[in-house]
């Protein structure tokens, strides 16, 4: 890989891992579509496809395996993708062609006629994979932890339950798992990467913003859960009977360990004497708040299910952490609930919020109030 890096701009994470930019206009064709984190992506080549293996492609599950060419599976797969990584995709499908410049004279842009819908779908997923494992494995962009050894292998244990089958969970060297999420940082690496090694792929730590904000942290929560599922769909990652799949279903568990850790410190850290969660500047982001309520009930809803979506099991089951983060959604929502969203952007979320609260919560009057919230809203 080349030491030359193209001029990527600033990761800002104010509204990371969710915001898409489409630039130019589609005219029949997807010209660009990205999440804000893509740019730590394209820095590398030959990393691609190791979101968490030490040898840049793990040898009992490559990207041949993962993207099953079967067409029945490849079928159910397309039904599967959940939340975030569903969004990126569609979003680009439903994008192409609708964009009208207004001049009838513009030429088409040449395009691939065999890039459609569902390779626009697969994009998505794997720039969406690609981001989030720069970002929460890689970059450092936030305050720091690493599971003590007995937890890890304990989550080892319960995604591979016989190692000697040849498939085994492979943990990289310097892994950095981050509790809080920075606003911004410069993705570019600082020394010659070494896919083996996560520490030469720190960001520079000069450029970083070390504010922690509720929105960094809200989505990167989000985008954690949902992979977190994606990671446990028992007929693409396989059960810890399988002899395949082991280390993403361990890739799994350290997402969902990363957003409790993530929603832990939320709880303890940025809660201010009114109920509300400030940034660590002393901010209240009002919209931020809706943001986080979707958080916590999107991973309170992970911890507290017998089974997740595609899957005979749940081995991120947590009913303790999950009355305890419900608790805190039913508080933060007893605040919001009192206020109106101001903007196009604030109601999109706070409908967007209002749903997966009104999905999780076990309060039966907050949650028939919250759907008529969000009708209110709509209107």
């Amino acid at each position: 890989m080349s030491n030359q890096q193209p001029p990527f701009p600033r990761i800002d994470t104010k509204s990371h891992l969710r915001k898409i930019s489409v630039s130019n206009c589609f005219f029949g064709r997807l010209t660009s579509i990205e999440s804000t984190e893509s740019q730590a992506a394209k820095t590398r080549t030959t990393n691609r496809d190791a979101l968490f293996t030490t040898n840049g492609a793990n040898p009992n599950f490559s990207k041949e395996d993962d993207m099953k060419t079967n067409e029945t599976q490849r079928t159910k797969m397309q039904g599967k993708m959940l939340g975030a990584v569903v969004g990126l995709g569609m979003a680009a499908a439903l994008l192409v062609g609708a964009c009208n410049s207004g001049d009838d004279t513009v030429t088409p842009y040449p395009h691939n006629a065999n890039f459609g819908p569902t390779e626009a779908e697969e994009e998505g997923y794997w720039y969406s994979r690609y981001n989030l494992g720069n970002l929460v494995m890689r970059s450092g962009l936030g305050e720091t932890f690493m599971p003590e050894m007995a937890m890890m292998q304990q989550m080892i244990a319960m995604v591979d339950a016989n190692p000697d089958d040849g498939d085994t969970v492979m943990v990289p060297a310097n892994v950095t798992l981050l509790k809080s999420i920075y606003r911004s940082g410069d993705p570019h690496y600082q020394q010659q990467m070494n896919v083996d090694d996560f520490g030469t792929q720190r960001w520079d730590e000069s450029t970083f913003d070390k504010t922690v904000t509720t929105r960094s942290m809200a989505w990167t929560i989000i985008k954690e859960s949902e992979w977190a599922k994606q990671f446990h769909v028992d007929d693409h990652f396989g059960t810890p009977t399988d002899d395949f799949g082991a280390q993403w279903r361990f890739v799994g568990m350290v997402m969902n360990a990363s957003a409790k850790m993530q929603t832990q410190y939320a709880m303890q850290m940025m809660m201010n004497g009114d109920g509300l969660y400030k940034d660590t500047d002393g901010s209240v982001d009002q919209t931020g708040q809706w943001v986080l309520l979707e958080a916590f009930s999107d991973l309170a809803s992970t911890l507290g299910a017998q089974k997740l979506p595609n899957s005979d099991s749940n081995r991120y089951l947590d009913t303790a952490n999950a009355s305890m983060i419900l608790g805190a959604a039913d508080a933060l929502y007893a605040k919001l609930s009192k206020t109106t969203p101001s903007g196009n952007e604030a109601l999109s979320l706070a409908i967007q919020s209002l749903t997966w609260y009104a999905a999780s919560t076990a309060n039966a009057a907050n949650k028939t109030e919250a759907i008529n919230l969000i009708q209110s809203f709509a209107d």
